[in-house]
């Protein structure tokens, strides 16, 4: 999941394709493995990479046919809505403002996320312990959450200008 960063991931994403995309990141998790033989990412790829390449690598759903339970929008920062930066607190009130009427607005710290998510034990274990990093366990609790609850990840440094 870090094997990218983010900006490398979407540019690569754009210039493959998202199935070729998969099947890139498949063999880096893969081969970061056998490298190294970190048993999370192993776990991280087998438990949510069949969910990420059934769901993206097919049609995408049309908003409408979308649950109530399914529109959400998932919003996260560890440190509690107290600590959050002025910028990330501009961008969740511009979220609630511009979705809130149709998207459930749910806000993910370090005191919820377990009941929220229904993430595996063993990912919060190797967090807690500082085997897999912030990033990590953020990529893993968006898998998480996406795959039980359905929805959109925003990112808390992404600013939604209009709807």
């Amino acid at each position: 999941m870090t094997l990218f960063t983010i900006k490398k991931a979407f540019h690569e994403m754009k210039n493959m394709g998202l199935k070729k995309f998969l099947k890139t990141f498949k063999f880096q998790v893969s081969y970061h493995n056998k490298k190294k033989n970190n048993k999370y990412l192993k776990k991280i790829y087998k438990e949510y990479y069949p969910y990420v390449s059934k769901t993206y690598g097919g049609k995408n759903r049309e908003y409408s046919s979308l649950t109530k339970e399914e529109k959400n929008m998932f919003f996260f920062w560890w440190d509690g809505i107290d600590s959050l930066p002025n910028k990330a607190k501009r961008n969740l009130e511009r979220m609630k403002e511009l979705y809130g009427d149709t998207f459930n607005i749910v806000f993910i710290d370090k005191h919820n996320f377990k009941e929220i998510s229904g993430m595996k034990q063993i990912f919060i274990d190797a967090f807690m312990k500082n085997h897999i990093s912030i990033q990590t366990f953020s990529d893993i609790l968006r898998f998480s959450l996406i795959y039980q609850k359905g929805g959109i990840w925003v990112d808390s440094t992404i600013f939604l200008h209009r709807r």
